[in-house]
């Protein structure tokens, strides 16, 4: 009996952490992504053998994945084998290198990968391509479940191809060359649950096509220079949880009675909005979690009228000045 516990202990031990091999021959295709919330599984990858493609990386299966569960595997480079705990995606980060030459990213096994992080921003008009063309291997990789081209030249043209994988829940494009236009056939992409579209110019007249995403519960919408003509889309959202405007001053009370739709909306971020305190108030019947208020400096009078009417949630506020450090840093050479 003591023999066979050691023995299961130690199976435990070493399916429990990743191990990276190279060398060995490439395997079989990875099992479903259902298959991996359950069990422990290998994932095999060929990758070629002279030059990596980027970095291999391990992360949680929630939302875009945080930087603190992120555990660095090993480069992208010959064949790998990788064993992946239930609940862990593997994400591919593209270095700039592979993105000046797309082809590389010609017969790879992209097969088990999950998340692809493919950021790029040329540095004169003869690369500005280089992203979306990379981007044309996007349908190969069929087991997706999260893109990042945030702060890259990537156009709705180069994001094609992202229509053909339904899988994909999380697009984050923040800084990205967008104009929306990729939205306009949502029937392909239903099953979007957190979009980042912050930084990237999209047109006003595109963001109606994000009323017909059943399923997106997250939007990221800051610094684009919005009005309140331009939120009335949101209506229609109704399964939206986290909200974050921040950085458009043009946004202001008219905008409310859109917010009081959102009855799921549990985190909202309108710093940097023109909403008045009297204003804010009034959403008080929402059942936030977090409410991120444009910054003034607040009378504690005023302090106290966010506590009652916000006692469940965590009201973060800062007031006018520069802090300390910054004074500092940015004071005039003596």
């Amino acid at each position: 009996m003591r023999y066979q516990a050691a023995v299961v202990l130690a199976l435990i031990l070493f399916w429990g952490y990743p191990h990276l091999t190279y060398g060995g021959p490439a395997g079989k295709a990875a099992r479903s992504n259902e298959e991996a919330k359950t069990r422990v599984e290998v994932r095999h990858f060929s990758f070629p053998a002279d030059y990596p493609l980027g970095s291999l990386h391990m992360m949680g299966n929630e939302k875009d994945g945080t930087e603190a569960d992120d555990r660095s595997i090993g480069p992208a480079k010959g064949a790998v084998s990788l064993t992946v705990p239930p609940g862990q995606t593997i994400l591919l980060d593209l270095n700039p290198r592979c993105l000046e030459l797309p082809e590389r990213l010609k017969n790879i096994h992209t097969a088990g990968i999950n998340r692809l992080k493919m950021r790029y921003l040329s540095m004169d008009d003869n690369d500005h391509s280089h992203c979306d063309r990379a981007l044309q291997a996007l349908p190969e990789f069929k087991d997706l479940i999260s893109l990042d081209v945030a702060r890259s030249d990537a156009t709705d043209k180069g994001l094609s191809g992202f229509k053909s994988l339904p899988s994909v829940k999380h697009l984050l494009a923040y800084g990205a060359d967008l104009d929306g236009s990729i939205f306009k056939e949502t029937q392909k992409l239903r099953n979007l649950e957190s979009l980042f579209l912050s930084l990237s110019p999209i047109k006003s007249e595109n963001f109606k096509y994000l009323s017909a995403l059943p399923h997106l519960t997250e939007l990221q919408l800051s610094h684009l220079n919005l009005e309140d003509k331009d939120l009335i889309f949101l209506s229609q959202c109704r399964q939206i949880k986290q909200l974050y405007m921040f950085g458009n001053p043009k946004i202001t009370d008219k905008s409310l009675p859109v917010f009081k739709q959102l009855t799921p909306l549990e985190e909202l971020d309108i710093r940097g909005c023109g909403i008045s305190l009297p204003g804010v108030l009034t959403l008080k019947n929402l059942k936030l979690t977090k409410l991120l208020l444009p910054v003034k400096r607040y009378r504690p009078n005023e302090i106290e009228e966010l506590q009652k009417a916000f006692p469940k949630t965590l009201v973060c506020y800062r007031g006018e000045g520069v802090a300390k450090d910054d004074q500092i840093f940015f004071a005039p050479l003596k």
